[in-house]
């Protein structure tokens, strides 16, 4: 019998729809749940094993633990290569490495949780990976947000470091990783940042503005504010301010090229960025001797933001029995739309592996970089020069870097079809006796580059 007295006081102290809310759930929900003729099976609450990050038992090195938002098999771009390379050194070197990235699978492929992020572990080629994401991902969190008050985030963080005894963090791309970062600084584990992108500036991470130019600097947030306004970010200030201090707690900031440090030091001043160029794999060699230009060759992302549109276009006006093979995916429409500009000494061999890249430059003479972003360092410029090709390249970012005009390639105004027409033609008549070997440091020089800096707080 329903004690009316009782249920005047619950009325009187959480009001009508809780009043309801309860009248419904003894009345409609209990009976179904605790009702009988059904077949009930008993959960197995046996836990499961927390995964083991770190196999080894009986190692005297160090533990380093790598932050970066995408990571092998499901991209493969560069930032995931140098990551991983810097991990297999390291575990190589008698250290231990564990990878943590972002994911977006269903949350039923995440056995583990820690707090509000879901997790998976697994090997890549011999590194263990760590692939998180957050019960509701935050807007922005690949590349417009910076934020380091990321409860969820923090708890992780606090969990592994503890957990995994992490000595040293090396966030190769630190801008979703703020929070990760604010406990380490909490916890006094050292961490360092390499920029690899424009990200901790830019949330476009292209440094190309809403309008199509060509960003100088955000300029503490205003100019982001004032012309890149989006939806995801409410405060630029702030924005701006959080990755101040991300990079301010960072023991080193190092970036592949001059180019990235000196906008990060014009954007952020005072911060002091040390340059270490990214390693170049041994399978890059020259296999032939070279006398004339003939076959041309394009490789990466079929996307306008690699200017392979304005590629093609410039090609076809240069005349000759000559060829461009375009290797790589991209948007559907995109590559369609390339091939209609296309004349029949077009091909597109679509993607290749990284392992037989070499094969792929060594059967070309020039190879062309297009793009209409600063590129902050780019693998196949230098791995193509590696082989023993000219190299034509947008004169932007950090590309010139690699080029002596004329000795090993030429360069061509951004985004300029008729320049880059020129380029063109003076790589179909380039003298190849005057062709200049390009020397690239490996990919032990690098790594025993960053080693040194773990070593300065190991």
């Amino acid at each position: 019998m329903v004690n009316l007295k009782n249920v005047y006081n619950y009325w009187k102290q959480y009001g009508v729809r809780s009043l309801v809310g309860l009248v419904w759930e003894k009345l409609i929900i209990d009976p179904r749940r605790f009702r009988g003729g059904i077949e009930r099976s008993i959960p197995d609450f046996t836990p499961q094993p927390f995964p083991d990050l770190f196999k080894s038992c009986d190692f005297k090195g160090r533990t380093l633990c790598y932050l970066i938002h995408y990571f092998y098999p499901t991209k493969k771009g560069g930032t995931e290569r140098f990551t991983y390379n810097l991990a297999q050194a390291n575990i190589m070197d008698g250290n231990r490495a564990l990878v943590i990235t972002l994911g977006n699978r269903p949350l039923a492929e995440y056995p583990f949780t820690i707090g509000d992020i879901f997790f998976r572990y697994y090997e890549y080629e011999g590194v263990p990976v760590i692939e998180i994401r957050h019960r509701h991902a935050p807007i922005g969190l690949y590349y417009k947000r910076i934020d380091d008050s990321d409860t969820a985030m923090a708890v992780f963080a606090r969990h592994i470091i503890e957990y995994g005894h992490v000595d040293i963090v090396h966030a190769t791309y630190p801008q979703p990783f703020a929070s990760f970062l604010a406990v380490c600084a909490e916890k006094n584990v050292p961490y360092m940042v390499t920029l690899t992108d424009f990200a901790m500036l830019c949330h476009y991470s292209t440094m190309v503005d809403k309008r199509g130019n060509f960003c100088g600097g955000s300029q503490c947030g205003k100019r982001c504010e004032k012309i890149c306004s989006t939806y995801g970010i409410r405060s630029f200030l702030k924005r701006y301010y959080t990755a101040a201090r991300v990079l301010q707690s960072a023991y080193c900031i190092t970036a592949p090229s001059k180019f990235v440090g000196n906008i990060f030091k014009n954007d952020f001043p005072g911060t002091q960025v040390k340059v270490i160029p990214h390693g170049i794999g041994g399978i890059f060699t020259s296999a032939r001797k070279r006398s004339e230009t003939k076959r041309f060759l394009y490789a990466g992302t079929l996307a306008p933001l690699k200017g392979v549109h304005l590629l093609v276009q410039a090609f076809c006006a240069v005349k000759g029995d000559i060829t461009l093979d375009i290797y790589g995916d991209g948007n559907k429409d995109y590559i369609i739309e390339l091939k209609r500009m296309a004349d029949e000494r077009v091909t597109f061999p679509g993607a290749v592996s990284g392992d037989n890249m070499p094969e792929v430059f060594n059967q070309a003479d020039c190879v062309i970089i297009s793009s209409v972003w600063y590129e902050t360092y780019n693998f196949v410029a230098r791995e193509a020069l590696a082989c023993g090709c000219i190299v034509v390249a947008s004169r932007i970012g950090a590309l010139p870097e690699a080029i002596s005009e004329g000795e090993n390639g030429f360069s061509f105004e951004t985004g300029n079809i008729d320049d880059l027409q020129k380029a063109l033609n003076r790589a179909r008549q380039f003298d190849w006796s005057r062709y200049k070997t390009s020397i690239f440091p490996s990919r032990e020089k690098e790594y025993l580059e960053y080693r040194r800096l773990y070593e300065q707080v190991y």
